[in-house]
């Protein structure tokens, strides 16, 4: 919660000045509970090489959130989309864990105040997967503060499946380089 005041408000009626007071807005920013990301952000069929980034950030000042929960239905996003490596545990707090294959589930999580945790999640990538962006959404997201649940908006990110080639770019730096110019023969420095 933002509270801003602003300075004092007067006018003027038939030639006197009337004081009215201070003006003031209050206002809460919220912020998401939940980021989720997939790296890389494209990907090609077949591919494991991909992880979905978590972080989960408490911004509470005043309250630990415990029981934290959310659930992501990968194959909802790619039919064939698949988490690896699963089960993790206390991952986000002493008896935290995320499990699950085409639907992973995250129980138990714990974070003090104003503390966040991350990690990552290995996917592959249907071998069948047609080329496109496909987005995926975590639900049912949930902690305990000060004894009360609280639900969060649904997070969605995107991921981009292409067959195109990747291109790696190296530079070389040659101890001596051969320097040729015209009408004489190739010589190194």
């Amino acid at each position: 919660m933002i509270d801003l005041i602003w300075g004092n408000i007067s006018f003027f009626v038939n030639p006197s000045l009337v004081y009215s007071g201070k003006v003031g807005a209050s206002f809460e920013v919220q912020r998401e509970f939940l980021n989720v990301n997939f790296n890389p952000l494209t990907a090609v069929p077949g591919s494991s090489t991909g992880t979905l980034d978590f972080t989960i950030t408490n911004f509470d000042r005043n309250f630990s959130a415990t029981d934290i929960t959310f659930s992501d239905n990968l194959n909802a996003a790619l039919a064939g989309l698949v988490a690896t490596g699963l089960p993790l545990n206390d991952i986000c707090g002493s008896g935290s864990s995320i499990s699950g294959n085409g639907s992973i589930t995250l129980t138990g999580g714990t974070l003090a105040t104003e503390a966040s945790c991350s990690f990552s999640v290995p996917v592959t990538i249907p071998s069948n997967a047609p080329q496109g962006a496909y987005t995926n959404t975590a639900t049912s997201i949930s902690a305990t503060l000060d004894s009360s649940t609280t639900n969060y908006t649904d997070v969605s990110n995107s991921l981009v499946v292409s067959n195109a080639p990747s291109l790696t770019v190296s530079v070389v730096e040659l101890k001596h380089p051969l320097i040729i110019t015209r009408g004489s023969k190739a010589s190194r420095v």
